[in-house]
Protein backbone atom coordinates (compact mmCIF):
# COMPACT_ATOMS: atom_id res chain seq x y z
CA UNK A 1 0.00 0.00 0.00
CA UNK A 2 1.01 3.61 -0.23
CA UNK A 3 -0.17 6.97 1.07
CA UNK A 4 -1.17 9.88 -1.09
CA UNK A 5 -0.99 13.56 0.44
CA UNK A 6 -3.23 16.55 -1.12
CA UNK A 7 -1.24 19.26 0.58
CA UNK A 8 -3.70 21.88 -0.42
CA UNK A 9 -6.73 20.32 1.21
CA UNK A 10 -4.98 18.50 3.69
CA UNK A 11 -6.44 14.93 2.66
CA UNK A 12 -4.69 11.56 3.33
CA UNK A 13 -5.65 8.89 1.35
CA UNK A 14 -4.31 5.29 1.51
CA UNK A 15 -4.20 3.00 -1.64
CA UNK A 16 -4.38 -0.19 -0.38
CA UNK A 17 -3.13 -2.32 -3.88
CA UNK A 18 -2.43 -2.00 -7.18
CA UNK A 19 -5.23 -3.60 -9.28
CA UNK A 20 -3.28 -7.26 -10.84
CA UNK A 21 -0.25 -6.52 -9.27
CA UNK A 22 1.27 -9.22 -7.05
CA UNK A 23 3.68 -6.58 -5.04
CA UNK A 24 3.85 -6.79 -1.33
CA UNK A 25 5.94 -4.36 -1.08
CA UNK A 26 5.99 -0.72 -3.31
CA UNK A 27 10.24 0.50 -2.62
CA UNK A 28 10.31 3.45 -4.70
CA UNK A 29 7.68 5.82 -6.05
CA UNK A 30 8.58 9.47 -8.40
CA UNK A 31 5.50 11.97 -9.49
CA UNK A 32 6.58 12.99 -13.01
CA UNK A 33 6.45 17.10 -13.10
CA UNK A 34 3.03 17.64 -14.69
CA UNK A 35 1.63 15.42 -12.10
CA UNK A 36 0.01 13.38 -15.03
CA UNK A 37 2.03 9.71 -13.78
CA UNK A 38 3.48 8.24 -10.93
CA UNK A 39 6.18 5.61 -11.27
CA UNK A 40 6.33 2.89 -8.71
CA UNK A 41 9.28 0.39 -8.25
CA UNK A 42 7.91 -3.10 -8.80
CA UNK A 43 9.11 -6.13 -8.86
CA UNK A 44 11.27 -8.95 -11.33
CA UNK A 45 12.42 -5.34 -13.65
CA UNK A 46 8.99 -3.73 -13.52
CA UNK A 47 8.06 0.22 -13.23
CA UNK A 48 4.08 0.70 -12.82
CA UNK A 49 2.78 3.65 -14.33
CA UNK A 50 0.11 4.97 -12.67
CA UNK A 51 -1.94 7.85 -13.44
CA UNK A 52 -1.53 10.97 -11.02
CA UNK A 53 -5.03 11.58 -10.45
CA UNK A 54 -6.75 8.46 -10.11
CA UNK A 55 -3.95 6.31 -8.71
CA UNK A 56 -4.80 3.31 -11.12
CA UNK A 57 -2.11 1.45 -12.87
CA UNK A 58 -2.06 2.94 -16.61
CA UNK A 59 0.47 0.37 -17.83
CA UNK A 60 3.49 -1.96 -16.97
CA UNK A 61 7.48 -1.33 -18.57
CA UNK A 62 10.00 -3.67 -18.30
CA UNK A 63 13.98 -4.18 -17.71
CA UNK A 64 16.42 -6.58 -17.33
CA UNK A 65 16.77 -6.91 -13.49
CA UNK A 66 15.81 -5.37 -9.96
CA UNK A 67 14.97 -1.62 -10.97
CA UNK A 68 17.74 0.96 -9.31
CA UNK A 69 16.68 4.42 -10.03
CA UNK A 70 13.85 6.18 -11.76
CA UNK A 71 14.03 9.78 -13.33
CA UNK A 72 11.54 11.52 -15.59
CA UNK A 73 12.52 14.26 -17.62
CA UNK A 74 11.66 17.35 -17.46
CA UNK A 75 8.65 17.60 -20.11
CA UNK A 76 7.41 14.37 -18.43
CA UNK A 77 7.36 12.76 -21.55
CA UNK A 78 10.15 10.33 -21.03
CA UNK A 79 10.64 8.00 -18.00
CA UNK A 80 14.81 6.88 -17.63
CA UNK A 81 15.67 3.79 -15.57
CA UNK A 82 18.34 2.12 -14.21
CA UNK A 83 18.41 -1.98 -14.48
CA UNK A 84 21.98 -4.48 -14.02
CA UNK A 85 25.27 -3.50 -15.30
CA UNK A 86 24.91 0.00 -15.81
CA UNK A 87 22.79 0.24 -18.51
CA UNK A 88 19.77 3.10 -18.60
CA UNK A 89 16.81 2.60 -20.15
CA UNK A 90 14.57 5.68 -21.69
CA UNK A 91 11.24 4.72 -22.10
CA UNK A 92 8.83 7.46 -24.12
CA UNK A 93 6.15 7.31 -22.69
CA UNK A 94 3.09 8.51 -25.21
CA UNK A 95 4.26 5.41 -27.24
CA UNK A 96 4.99 3.30 -24.49
CA UNK A 97 8.11 2.00 -26.21
CA UNK A 98 11.81 1.89 -25.25
CA UNK A 99 13.48 4.26 -27.14
CA UNK A 100 16.93 3.76 -26.12
CA UNK A 101 19.29 1.67 -24.13
CA UNK A 102 22.69 2.44 -23.18
CA UNK A 103 25.37 1.87 -20.43
CA UNK A 104 26.50 4.23 -18.12
CA UNK A 105 30.63 4.60 -18.54
CA UNK A 106 32.06 2.53 -16.05
CA UNK A 107 28.95 1.83 -13.92
CA UNK A 108 28.49 -1.46 -12.65
CA UNK A 109 25.10 -0.21 -11.20
CA UNK A 110 23.82 2.98 -11.23
CA UNK A 111 21.98 3.89 -7.94
CA UNK A 112 20.72 7.37 -8.62
CA UNK A 113 19.60 9.56 -11.92
CA UNK A 114 18.93 13.12 -12.32
CA UNK A 115 18.13 14.72 -15.79
CA UNK A 116 17.20 18.16 -16.52
CA UNK A 117 16.56 19.74 -20.19
CA UNK A 118 20.16 19.84 -20.29
CA UNK A 119 22.04 17.66 -17.96
CA UNK A 120 21.52 13.69 -16.96
CA UNK A 121 23.76 12.79 -13.93
CA UNK A 122 24.20 8.87 -12.64
CA UNK A 123 25.51 8.83 -9.45
CA UNK A 124 27.05 4.92 -9.11
CA UNK A 125 27.07 2.41 -6.29
CA UNK A 126 30.95 2.79 -6.71
CA UNK A 127 30.51 6.74 -5.53
CA UNK A 128 31.11 7.74 -9.03
CA UNK A 129 29.02 10.29 -10.60
CA UNK A 130 28.61 11.00 -14.30
CA UNK A 131 27.56 14.03 -15.90
CA UNK A 132 26.24 14.10 -19.46
CA UNK A 133 25.38 17.57 -21.01
CA UNK A 134 22.62 17.77 -23.40
CA UNK A 135 20.69 19.58 -24.83
CA UNK A 136 17.99 17.00 -24.37
CA UNK A 137 15.02 17.89 -26.53
CA UNK A 138 11.42 18.24 -25.72
CA UNK A 139 9.34 15.47 -26.33
CA UNK A 140 11.52 13.38 -28.78
CA UNK A 141 14.63 11.44 -28.66
CA UNK A 142 17.48 12.25 -26.37
CA UNK A 143 20.38 13.64 -28.04
CA UNK A 144 23.66 13.76 -26.12
CA UNK A 145 26.77 11.59 -26.22
CA UNK A 146 27.43 8.82 -24.30
CA UNK A 147 30.57 9.83 -22.97
CA UNK A 148 30.44 11.91 -19.92
CA UNK A 149 31.48 15.75 -19.71
CA UNK A 150 32.48 15.54 -16.46
CA UNK A 151 33.18 12.19 -13.79
CA UNK A 152 33.33 13.18 -10.40
CA UNK A 153 34.67 11.12 -7.56
CA UNK A 154 34.54 13.12 -4.40
CA UNK A 155 32.82 10.72 -2.64
CA UNK A 156 34.14 6.98 -1.83
CA UNK A 157 30.59 5.26 -1.11
CA UNK A 158 27.37 4.80 -2.81
CA UNK A 159 25.56 7.37 -4.36
CA UNK A 160 21.88 7.41 -2.43
CA UNK A 161 20.72 10.60 -4.60
CA UNK A 162 21.78 12.98 -7.05
CA UNK A 163 19.15 16.82 -7.78
CA UNK A 164 19.26 19.23 -10.41
CA UNK A 165 17.80 22.81 -9.42
CA UNK A 166 15.43 24.36 -11.87
CA UNK A 167 17.82 26.97 -12.84
CA UNK A 168 20.68 24.28 -13.88
CA UNK A 169 23.50 25.84 -11.88
CA UNK A 170 23.78 23.26 -9.32
CA UNK A 171 24.07 19.55 -8.75
CA UNK A 172 23.71 18.28 -5.25
CA UNK A 173 24.89 14.66 -4.81
CA UNK A 174 25.14 12.38 -1.53
CA UNK A 175 25.66 9.27 -0.27
CA UNK A 176 24.12 7.76 3.37
CA UNK A 177 26.19 5.58 3.81
CA UNK A 178 28.67 8.24 5.27
CA UNK A 179 28.55 11.04 7.45
CA UNK A 180 28.54 14.37 6.04
CA UNK A 181 28.74 12.66 2.45
CA UNK A 182 27.53 15.49 0.13
CA UNK A 183 28.76 17.28 -2.19
CA UNK A 184 27.60 20.92 -4.44
CA UNK A 185 28.43 21.35 -8.18
CA UNK A 186 28.58 24.30 -10.17
CA UNK A 187 27.14 23.08 -13.35
CA UNK A 188 27.93 25.48 -15.72
CA UNK A 189 31.76 25.55 -14.92
CA UNK A 190 31.30 21.67 -13.44
CA UNK A 191 33.47 22.40 -10.74
CA UNK A 192 32.92 21.02 -6.72
CA UNK A 193 32.23 23.55 -4.05
CA UNK A 194 35.17 23.52 -1.83
CA UNK A 195 33.43 25.26 1.17
CA UNK A 196 30.60 23.02 1.42
CA UNK A 197 29.72 21.54 3.05
CA UNK A 198 31.14 23.04 5.88
CA UNK A 199 33.18 20.78 8.52
CA UNK A 200 30.94 21.77 12.04
CA UNK A 201 28.42 21.03 12.59
CA UNK A 202 28.08 17.61 11.36
CA UNK A 203 25.40 17.14 9.14
CA UNK A 204 24.42 13.06 10.03
CA UNK A 205 23.98 11.02 6.75
CA UNK A 206 22.29 12.87 4.37
CA UNK A 207 19.24 10.70 3.11
CA UNK A 208 17.62 12.78 0.98
CA UNK A 209 17.69 16.26 -0.84
CA UNK A 210 15.87 18.65 -2.71
CA UNK A 211 15.86 22.86 -4.37
CA UNK A 212 12.77 24.75 -3.73
CA UNK A 213 10.70 25.03 -7.00
CA UNK A 214 12.83 28.59 -7.43
CA UNK A 215 16.22 27.81 -6.04
CA UNK A 216 15.88 29.99 -3.43
CA UNK A 217 16.63 27.08 -0.51
CA UNK A 218 17.70 23.90 -0.47
CA UNK A 219 16.71 21.55 2.18
CA UNK A 220 18.44 18.37 3.42
CA UNK A 221 17.20 15.64 5.56
CA UNK A 222 19.21 13.08 7.47
CA UNK A 223 19.55 9.80 9.99
CA UNK A 224 19.07 11.98 12.84
CA UNK A 225 15.09 12.87 11.36
CA UNK A 226 15.91 16.02 10.83
CA UNK A 227 15.56 18.40 8.15
CA UNK A 228 18.00 21.37 7.41
CA UNK A 229 17.34 24.25 5.45
CA UNK A 230 19.71 26.24 3.60
CA UNK A 231 18.85 29.77 2.03
CA UNK A 232 21.03 29.80 -1.37
CA UNK A 233 22.50 33.26 -2.62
Amino acid sequence: FFYYFDLESGRTERINSIRGRAERSLKHAIISPDDKYIAIQGIQGSILVLCGISKQLIFTLQINGEVKAMSFSHDSTLLYATGVGGEVYEWDLRRRRCIERWTDEGSAVVSSLAISQNYLACGSAAGVVNLYKGPFQKGGKVRATRTPSKTFMNLRTEISGCAINKQEELLAVWSLRKMNAIRMIHLPTMTVFSNFPAPVPPLGHPSKCAFSPNSGYFALGNDFGKVLLYRLP
